[in-house]
Parts: C-alpha cells; structure tokens; sequence
C-alpha cells in the first residue's frame, strides 16, 4: 500500500497538515513516547516543533517532513556513499 505524499495530503485535505498537535498528539503520530520528544528537543534532534510559553506544539507537516527525510530506502543512494 502506497502512503499519501505531503501534496497529496495537503489536496485532499486543506489545513490539515498545518494543524499543530500537541506533544502527547505527536507523540502518537508518530509511535513514539512524550519522554522521547522532550529528549530529542533537549539534544537538538527530532522534527521541528513550536514554542510558546511554556507550551510545545508540532505542526503536523513537520512530523511528515521529519518522517520523510528520515526515511531508508534499501538498495538506493542514500546520500552518504552507501548504496
């Protein structure tokens, strides 16, 4: 099963992928712990996210981004000299 692009979201769907979800939201989205997002902020890793006040939020086309970019296809070119 092929996974919607960003633009095919993004269509289908208008502000959809600018909605911005909570931390424990994104969490979800995303398979991953709270704990895990706070970690990965305080070490400067993971997807992009916003700040106000106290407050964190992820916008959803961050988390899709952030997927994307990090994402391994075996057997091609992968940037890093290993095919």
């Amino acid at each position: 099963m092929k996974l919607p692009t960003i633009e095919d979201l993004a269509a289908a769907h208008p502000g959809f992928l600018e909605e911005i979800l909570s931390q424990s939201e994104a969490a979800a989205a995303i398979d991953r712990s709270e704990f895990t997002l706070q970690d990965w902020r305080n070490r400067g890793l993971g997807p992009a996210y916003l700040k106000y006040g106290r407050r964190v939020g992820y916008r959803r086309r961050d988390l899709y981004e952030w997927i994307s970019a990090n994402t391994v296809h075996p057997g091609r070119e992968n940037g890093d000299g290993v095919a």
